[in-house]
This record gives structure tokens, C-alpha cells and sequence, in this order.
């Protein structure tokens, strides 16, 4: 079983260590009740990167109704313009902000 306590906060550092762990349970609070949780960490983790996308499609409506234009959120597209985590190839230039023709009314 995998542990965490954080302080009211959604993130924590999870290393693991065999596959055998996500199969495992993880106990955790809740920042919206003290009762102490306890679920499988697969379906969990699936969770946690589908919410995620939700909160980057946020931050990008917000963006782009304030600026009229925003940058990718993609983490590929970050991942290929930053390097990070790329073994091989590159993606080209990201450097401008994706744009969108605005509908007309």
C-alpha cells in the first residue's frame, strides 16, 4: 500500500516501484473531509490525468476570452518544443500562440 498526506493540497510526489503497486490501494484525506480514503491507485491515477485536462482546458478559455489567443496546453507540444522527455526527433516551433478564426455572429 502507497500512502499520502498532504497538506490541503491536490499534488504529491509518488515514486513506484513495481508494477505490483499499482494494483495496490493508496490511503489518503481528502481536502474536503478529515475521514481518511482508501481506493486502487489505477483508476485513481486515471482520475488525476483526466482532471487535469479539464483544469488546462480552464486556464484556456480564460486565456483566450481575455487575450483573444492562447498558447497550446499539449503536453506533447511542450514536450517536443522544450525536449523534455524526448528521446529522438524534435517537433519544430511552438513559439507562437495557437490562433483560432473567430466565429462570426
Amino acid at each position: 500500500m502507497i500512502e499520502i498526506y498532504e497538506g490541503g493540497c491536490h499534488c504529491g510526489r509518488v515514486r513506484f516501484r513495481v508494477h505490483a503497486d499499482l494494483l495496490g490501494t493508496i490511503r489518503y484525506r481528502s481536502t474536503r473531509s478529515p475521514a481518511e480514503i482508501e481506493q486502487y491507485l489505477a483508476p485513481l491515477l486515471l482520475h488525476f490525468f483526466n482532471h487535469q485536462t479539464h483544469h488546462r482546458g480552464q486556464a484556456h478559455c480564460l486565456l483566450t476570452a481575455i487575450a483573444g489567443e492562447a498558447p497550446s496546453f499539449d503536453l506533447l507540444v511542450f514536450q517536443r518544443a522544450t525536449g523534455v522527455s524526448l528521446v529522438k526527433g524534435q517537433g519544430g516551433s511552438f513559439a507562437q500562440p495557437e490562433r483560432r478564426p473567430t466565429p462570426s455572429a
